[in-house]
């Protein structure tokens, strides 16, 4: 039985709620003239997307180990679609009607072409951003998903390992500027820079499944150490070094130190409940940030409240607010659903079961 990794729980917790905070100050900022925070969240919060990335390449191997060339795609791909396609339905698709009646609230002008429609609802990569703007994440968690079943899980490894390697190599020749994929939109989404971080992720769970390390903490302090780095580099253009090497090497670094002292430790990492509990709320949170941010800033402009409390202070509250859709959605909503949905797929396993013809 694997051990609950609960360090990775408060990071995932964490990552969300940087990423909120960086879309709160990138659609508030501008609305009320000011800073946030000193603007500190514009070079570190949009970069949570990247350690969701290299944290799922990591989860996934870590899960799939010991499946590797023996796995039931049926079961992994069922359990795939339930975990990102529910949820996902139950915030995207009422946003559709909101489109058409008003128009305004799309930020690209596409959102109402039917091609645009079906390829959100469906998670499928275009060329225009999806309806719901972060969903362009779930592209790619869908299609590293596909790669991971169809390539380590469903052959033998003497074929699937040249395979992912010869996509990981092309991924960073088109990274490094070797190939170019210009007017060919799937082959660049294909062979994104994005692969080079899930597989970040796959090395990671490599090492901590095969390795011991005699500081873990020190992985960790590096990744954070990393992370401040690139955001100072980020902020004031020091180098010109890309998100992928910035924050994927600070994000594999950060979650392989976590895993080893969270395997290490003699006794179950003590993390509070209540940044468990956004761990659990992190798809809900990063799915529902976005329009509760603009639904908030909206009241309070009715309410004109920023007459009336500081522009940094309603700026917090509606960063809470917004955090709070988040957990209210996943406890009144992703929670049930997805045990709704398990306890469906196991009475109807067992159905099945009990149908089959028995031996007398």
């Amino acid at each position: 039985m694997k051990k609950e990794l609960s360090s990775l729980q408060l990071f995932r917790g964490i990552a969300a709620i940087l990423v909120l905070l960086y879309h709160n100050s990138y659609l508030l900022e501008p609305m009320l003239n000011t800073d946030f925070a000193w603007g500190i969240f514009n070079p570190f919060g949009a970069y949570g997307v990247d350690f969701f990335f290299v944290l799922s390449g990591f989860i996934i191997l870590y899960a799939h180990y010991n499946d590797i060339g023996r796995a039931n795609l049926t079961s992994y791909f069922k359990k795939r679609f339930i975990r990102i396609y529910p949820t996902y339905w139950v915030i995207v698709i009422p946003l559709i009607p909101l489109l058409f009646l008003s128009p305004t609230i799309g930020a690209q002008g596409t959102e109402t072409e039917i091609s645009v429609l079906v390829k959100s609802v469906l998670l499928i990569p275009n060329d225009t951003p999806p309806i719901l703007g972060v969903a362009w994440t779930l592209t790619h968690e869908i299609f590293f998903y596909l790669v991971f079943g169809l390539t380590l899980l469903n052959l033998k490894p003497k074929y699937s390992i040249p395979l992912v390697i010869s996509w990981a190599i092309i991924s960073m020749a088109s990274f490094a500027g070797l190939i170019h994929f210009n007017n060919f939109f799937y082959l660049d989404f294909i062979f994104s820079k994005f692969n080079l971080e899930f597989i970040l992720g796959m090395a990671a769970a490599y090492l901590f499944i095969r390795y011991s390390f005699r500081f873990p903490w020190l992985l960790v302090i590096s990744g954070i150490i990393g992370f401040i780095i690139a955001g100072i580099n980020g902020e004031f253009e020091i180098l010109p070094v890309d998100r992928v090497i910035t924050y994927g090497f600070s994000s594999f670094l950060l979650i392989l130190g976590a895993a080893r002292m969270d395997l290490e430790s003699k006794k179950k990492t003590k993390i509070p409940n209540i940044f468990l509990y956004l761990g659990n709320a992190s798809y809900s949170i990063y799915l529902t940030h976005y329009p509760a941010i603009i639904v908030w800033s909206k009241i309070s402009i009715l309410l004109r409240l920023e007459k009336m409390i500081n522009e940094n202070v309603l700026m917090i509250i509606i960063a809470l607010a917004s955090l709070g859709v988040g957990c209210v959605f996943h406890s009144v909503l992703e929670k049930p659903l997805l045990n709704f949905i398990r306890i469906k797929m196991i009475s109807k396993k067992t159905k099945q079961n009990s149908e089959l013809p028995r031996a007398n």
